[in-house]
């Protein structure tokens, strides 16, 4: 099984001690790649060109790697153009030409569009240095490709970052501010003629036109099929109806009332033994509504359950629940219940 790895060559261990000593740099401008002669490639130190160059092209990236410091990544990219041959090595030299590090890599076949397939080559080659301040990367922006995912991840950073097009993101801010204050005017900036809206026509189930509110009569005659009803209308036109007005389910357990549930009942006032005055939050109409009472009694005591009405008002009912039928005495049952409506 063949390994591959780089390293830094004898040569270039010389150059960056050189640009140490010297406080320079050591200036990388292409990678080299070959096919190792058809072979695959073992790399020493004493390397000072690859077995078979095939090709050179200016370097497209130098990036300090994000987990180690001391690891250098130097990127190539080859386009679809160029090809015809199988790449297992490949070099990093400086602007003189001397070779700074060499790689084995794994075989690939670069394809040319004339053989009927083309392919981008995007090559990652790793270099150790103990420091990585001493090269630097010199490149000719006519000639240097950028990969697929550099240019990615390079638009990607480019849209989120905060001051990226600080005019346009103005100019868009102004924008919506004319539309919002457009949205608001009053003063029909388009023209548009009375004639125009009336040939909307109403709105239906289902097409959208003019809305024409009900009146309060048609509200509660409720044969309208083609108005709106405001909040007004609607309770104009439940108030006309016949509707439960008022309920209340209450406990009087031993004289002391709790209400079980109830509806527009502000309270149940306990006057005597079974007897009860029950305030309405909002008031009838009048004193001619219906009432219906209602009572259970515990199981001790399975006759009385007689109601009475006793006084009616349009703010309070007044009555009886759990009376003895054969005596008209009244006691305090755990269930009593009335229901009024008008």
């Amino acid at each position: 099984m063949t390994n591959y790895f780089g390293l830094v060559t004898r040569a270039g261990h010389g150059l960056i001690a050189a640009a140490l000593a010297g406080g320079t740099t050591v200036q990388l401008t292409h990678i080299a790649l070959g096919d190792g002669g058809g072979a695959p490639v073992s790399p020493t130190e004493g390397m000072t060109a690859l077995v078979n160059e095939v090709h050179r092209a200016p370097i497209n990236t130098l990036e300090q790697d994000a987990e180690n410091p001391a690891l250098m990544w130097a990127e190539v990219v080859l386009p679809a153009g160029v090809g015809g041959w199988y790449v297992r090595e490949a070099g990093v030299l400086d602007a003189d030409g001397t070779l700074v590090a060499v790689a084995s890599t794994p075989e690939s076949y670069k394809p040319l569009l004339a053989e009927g397939s083309g392919s981008e080559l995007a090559l990652k080659l790793p270099l150790v240095l103990t420091n990585t301040a001493t090269v630097t990367l010199k490149i000719d922006p006519t000639v240097v490709l950028a990969s697929r995912e550099h240019v990615a991840a390079r638009v990607a950073a480019h849209n989120v970052a905060p001051d990226t097009h600080a005019d346009l993101r103005a100019l868009a801010a102004a924008a919506g501010g004319v539309a919002d204050a457009h949205a608001g005017r009053r003063d029909n900036p388009h023209e548009v003629t009375a004639a125009q809206v009336v040939g909307l026509g109403l709105a239906t189930a289902t097409a959208p036109g003019l809305v024409e509110l009900a009146t309060t009569a048609e509200a509660q005659a409720g044969t309208d099929t083609s108005r709106a009803v405001t909040p007004a209308g609607l309770a104009a036109a439940l108030a006309a109806g016949q509707r439960v007005r008022a309920w209340v389910a209450f406990d009087a357990s031993g004289g002391v009332v709790t209400v079980l549930g109830s509806y527009n009942v502000s309270s149940v006032t306990r006057t005597a033994a079974g007897k009860f005055d029950i305030t309405f939050q909002t008031a009838m109409p009048d004193a001619n509504y219906a009432a219906v009472q209602a009572c259970r009694s515990d199981a001790s005591s399975a006759n009385r359950v007689m109601t009475k009405v006793v006084s009616v008002s349009a703010g309070v009912f007044s009555g009886a629940w759990g009376g003895d039928d054969s005596d008209g005495t009244w006691f305090d049952q755990p269930y009593n219940s009335l229901v009024v409506v008008q």
